[in-house]
């Protein structure tokens, strides 16, 4: 597994899901851990659940990639993942074509090239792998 130690540590895995290496993504993450995406419409718990996760939201965006990457330490909320003893907030935005529906997200594809920000918290246990990690989207920019 993938520590996560530094802002860099981060850089380098969300880059991953640049280049469309799921599993370099998931290296990062505890066998336990938990992926709320969406505001809680689609909890994956585990790395198969996650891994469907983000399998359909890459099959559902020709040519996804993620832009404009801005992270930031907010350890006080550390507390708030049982286990967690760190905490990253990342904002960004995704683009590309929205294809498909994405699981756990009931709007219908547009066909459109779309520029999504999103926001995730991420909570590392002691070991510096993900615990925990919430996603959420602006969803109006699908249907821009």
């Amino acid at each position: 597994m993938t520590a996560i130690v530094t802002e860099s540590d981060l850089r380098t895995l969300y880059d991953s899901f640049n280049t469309g290496d799921i599993d370099a993504f998931l290296e990062a993450f505890s066998p336990d851990a938990r992926y709320y995406q969406y505001e809680s419409s689609a909890v994956g718990r585990g790395l198969d659940q996650i891994r469907h996760i983000l399998v359909g939201w890459t099959t559902s965006f020709i040519g996804a990639a993620i832009h404009d990457v801005f992270i930031t330490h907010d350890e006080a909320r550390a507390p708030e993942a049982d286990g967690a003893v760190d905490c990253w907030h990342i904002d960004y935005r995704a683009t590309g074509i929205f294809d498909k529906l994405i699981p756990g997200l009931d709007i219908p594809p547009t066909g459109l090239d779309v520029n999504v920000p999103f926001s995730d918290t991420v909570w590392i246990d002691g070991d510096g792998h993900v615990l925990r990690l919430e996603n959420s989207m602006h969803i109006p920019a699908l249907q821009a």
